[in-house]
C-alpha cells in the first residue's frame, strides 16, 4: 500500500511537473505576446502623434488657404477696379479725339477763312495802290 501510495504521488508529482512545465511554456508565451502588443502600443501612440502634427499642420494649411483666397479675393476686386478705370479712361480718351477732332475741323475752317481774308486785303492793297497811282496822275 505505501508503495503504492509512493508510486501514485510520483506520478502525480509527474504529472503536475509536466502541468507546470506547461503553464510555464504559456506564461513564456504570452510574455512574448505581451512585448509584441506593448511594441504595437508605442507604435499607435507614435502614428497618435504624427496624425496629431499633420493636423495641426492640416489646420496651419487651412488658415493659409483662407489667407491666400482673401487675397486673390481682394486681387480680384483690385483689378475690376482697374477695368472699370480703364474702361472710364477709353470713354474719356474718346470724348478728347472728338473733342481734337472738332478744334482740328475749326482750326481748317479759321485757315480757309484767313486765306480769304488775306486774297481780300491783297486785293485791296492793289486796288488802293492803283488808286493812289490814279490820284497822283490828277
Amino acid at each position: 500500500g505505501l508503495e503504492a501510495e509512493a508510486d501514485g504521488l510520483m506520478a502525480l508529482n509527474k504529472e503536475k511537473g509536466e502541468e507546470l512545465a506547461r503553464v510555464a511554456k504559456e506564461a513564456e508565451e504570452l510574455r512574448v505576446e505581451a512585448e509584441k502588443v506593448e511594441g504595437l502600443v508605442e507604435s499607435i501612440e507614435e502614428l497618435t502623434a504624427e496624425l496629431t502634427a499633420k493636423e495641426e499642420e492640416a489646420e496651419g494649411a487651412k488658415v493659409e488657404i483662407a489667407g491666400l483666397e482673401k487675397a486673390i479675393a481682394v486681387s480680384e476686386e483690385a483689378r475690376d477696379g482697374l477695368e472699370a478705370n480703364v474702361e472710364e479712361l477709353e470713354r474719356d480718351a474718346d470724348k478728347l479725339n472728338s473733342a481734337l477732332a472738332s478744334v482740328s475741323e475749326a482750326c481748317e475752317r479759321t485757315s480757309a477763312a484767313l486765306a480769304e481774308k488775306s486774297k481780300l486785303l491783297q486785293s485791296w492793297e492793289e486796288s488802293h495802290a492803283e488808286l493812289e497811282v490814279s490820284l497822283e496822275g490828277l
